[in-house]
């Protein structure tokens, strides 16, 4: 079954900016950040080969633009990119709390 989106859900990001323009905006906006900052990207991924469906998610944790952590694993079938996208997000954070902070 094709996945739901609620109305409105589907809002552009880059409030209509090209590519370029979005990433050097994101990339002066996380250079800007404090060094005690943490940033926690999060990738999912869904495809179905030979019948099989896998769905996945991976997380990479940043302090002072420097990668901290990083991880990966696969969840239900049941589940979609979008929920993949969340558990990845989520699983980054629950690593991070394990981790001690630099704020040198």
């Amino acid at each position: 079954m094709a996945p739901h989106f609620s109305p409105d859900c589907r809002m552009d990001p880059t409030e209509g900016l090209d590519k370029e323009t979005a990433s050097a905006n994101f990339k002066a906006w996380w250079a800007a950040l404090p060094p005690e900052d943490v940033t926690i990207f999060s990738d999912g991924s869904e495809k179905t080969a030979r019948g099989i469906k896998s769905v996945g998610y991976g997380y990479a944790v940043y302090q002072n633009s420097q990668q901290i952590a990083m991880g990966h694993g696969s969840i239900n079938t049941l589940s979609h990119i979008f929920d993949a996208e969340v558990i990845g997000a989520w699983k980054g954070l629950c690593h991070m709390i394990g981790l001690p902070l630099d704020i040198s």
